[in-house]
């Protein structure tokens, strides 16, 4: 039995995080003057086919593809390393996810 009844909200109803959550997209820049413009996504993608796994998760013996490359130093601090394989980590959506939540 669930410990309360479900909350009944209109579909059409947004949350106050994803309220808050359009509101910081909106004041965000767009990618490619963020750093992430077409050279960066060729070099993304020969990145991750030279290294097709995820790294967070080969260290935990789980063999999962990497998507994401993850860059160690942010490129908002460090531009000149934005292309740099040795600040790049290749990671799958979550452990993606699980860096970025934490503020790596």
């Amino acid at each position: 039995m669930p410990n309360r009844p479900p909350l009944h909200a209109p579909p059409w109803a947004a949350t106050v995080r994803q309220v808050a959550a359009r509101e910081r997209n909106q004041r965000r820049l767009p990618s490619n003057e963020r750093g992430y413009d077409w050279a960066w996504r060729k070099f993304r993608i020969g990145y991750l086919s030279a290294h097709p796994l995820c790294m967070d998760c080969a260290e935990q013996g789980i063999t999962r593809p990497a998507t994401e490359p993850h860059h160690i130093l942010k490129v908002a601090d460090h531009p000149d390393l934005r292309m740099v394989e040795r600040n790049l980590r290749a990671l799958c959506h979550d452990c993606h996810a699980i860096r970025t939540g934490k503020g790596e």
